[in-house]
């Protein structure tokens, strides 16, 4: 599928191979203190303390409900964190935590940016199953139906839930364990502008923007680690995250200066942790070493590829990563076609029929293939105008939409 996907955009590539490297430098501050968001055709960095957010959720298609936790944490700060509750009574007082610390929180999976720390706890023989609610086939609603514990960056506990969400809105609530101090907020995909995520600081109790102009995060995240035993425990990591709509492919054991990057075009994946945080090591002795026989290749958003070298990290003394970048290939002017991230498909998943979601009334040519690359339907939509798919069975499709203005990527689940 991703293959598919690789080779679709690339109709809208032109290759032109450039040789000069340049030198970036990202830093995420002394101690880990801040995370940082690299624009690589720029070289702009744009930088937000770690506590700057806590939540995210996902702006992506009518029905994806993946909401994130923040993560990141610097040396000697406090580490945000979410249990899951034994109760499923919003209005039983809660007094012992100890059982929730001690079973240790949920974390991002990192694999996708549809999918969070609160997913993490869903049943995967179950479609409908959202980890923090349930979709409900009758309303076309996602309905809340756990109970978490939250523990803040100062040591306090709060009860939290996600109430529903509904035509894009997300609604969710908080309290103290004894149910004093309630609170009830809402977000909306809509808020997200031409980003995928939706950021909330519940310190703040507002939105939070976050720029959606990067390709690569640079912070810590929890990732799970080899504990030794044959068990693997969530860890802290300094790593590389692919910002969403961003692939990448890692070619391991070269040559960096000769690797060529077309003999890894077929290895493209959107796997947020591609690039992750093993090209470093830490030596006792000499410090931080860094791989030399390793070159990432990344497909940035409007689709250029640059080949990225990392070739320095200074740790927490300053947080500052050095990269090398060159330019290999770049999306010609004729060719490049808006890719308007606020153009979705809906509803998703889906049983019967499918609509365009877009701001103005236009048409657009629409083609769905499946999971072998085989084109299923292929028709002219108008925006906002429902189009029957029963004759697609149940399981997952790749959506091309498309006019003279915009292109368009989707991912369809049908059931």
């Amino acid at each position: 599928m991703k293959t598919i996907f690789t080779l679709l955009l690339s109709f809208a590539l032109t290759q032109m191979t450039f040789l000069t490297a340049q030198i970036d430098q990202v830093s995420v501050g002394a101690t880990y203190a801040q995370q940082a968001f690299y624009d690589i055709q720029s070289g702009d960095v744009t930088n937000y303390d770690n506590d700057q957010w806590d939540l995210a959720f996902s702006a992506v298609g009518q029905q994806d409900a993946g909401i994130f936790i923040n993560e990141s944490v610097g040396s000697g700060q406090g580490l945000f964190q979410i249990f899951e509750s034994t109760t499923t009574d919003w209005s039983e007082t809660i007094t012992n935590t100890d059982a929730y610390v001690d079973e240790g929180g949920l974390f991002n999976a990192e694999d996708d940016w549809s999918n969070g720390a609160l997913n993490t706890i869903k049943d995967p023989a179950s479609p409908f199953d959202y980890g923090w609610g349930a979709y409900n086939t009758s309303s076309n609603q996602v309905e809340g139906t756990t109970i978490f514990i939250i523990k803040n960056r100062a040591g306090e506990f709060l009860k939290f839930r996600v109430v529903s969400l509904i035509s894009g809105t997300y609604t969710f609530e908080t309290a103290n364990l004894d149910n004093s101090n309630p609170k009830t907020y809402s977000v909306s995909k809509d808020d997200a502008g031409d980003g995928q995520l939706v950021y909330f600081s519940l310190d703040t109790e507002s939105q939070v923007e976050i720029t959606t102009d990067y390709d690569l995060f640079f912070g810590r995240y929890f990732t799970p680690i080899d504990a030794g035993d044959g068990t693997t425990i969530n860890y802290p990591v300094t790593g590389i995250l692919l910002g969403p709509g961003v692939e990448a492919a890692v070619a391991d054991g070269v040559d960096v200066n000769a690797v060529v990057a077309d003999d890894y075009a077929d290895l493209y994946s959107t796997n947020p942790e591609t690039i992750g945080h093993d090209w470093k090591s830490f030596s006792f002795t000499s410090g931080w070493v860094i791989s030399t026989d390793r070159a990432q290749f990344v497909k940035t958003r409007n689709g250029e590829i640059y080949k990225i070298v990392l070739i320095d990290f200074e740790g927490s003394s300053t947080g500052v990563t050095t990269l090398e970048k060159t330019l290999i290939t770049s999306v010609s002017v004729d060719d490049q076609v808006a890719r308007d991230l606020s153009l979705v498909v809906y509803p998703n998943p889906t049983t019967d029929f499918i609509s365009i979601k877009h701001d103005e009334q236009k048409e657009f040519n629409l083609t769905v293939y499946n999971d072998q690359g085989q084109t299923m339907i292929q028709n002219k939509i108008n925006s906002n105008t429902p189009m029957s798919v029963d004759e697609l069975t149940s399981g997952l499709y790749l959506v091309l939409i498309e006019n003279s203005d915009v292109k368009n990527f989707q991912t369809l689940i049908v059931k």
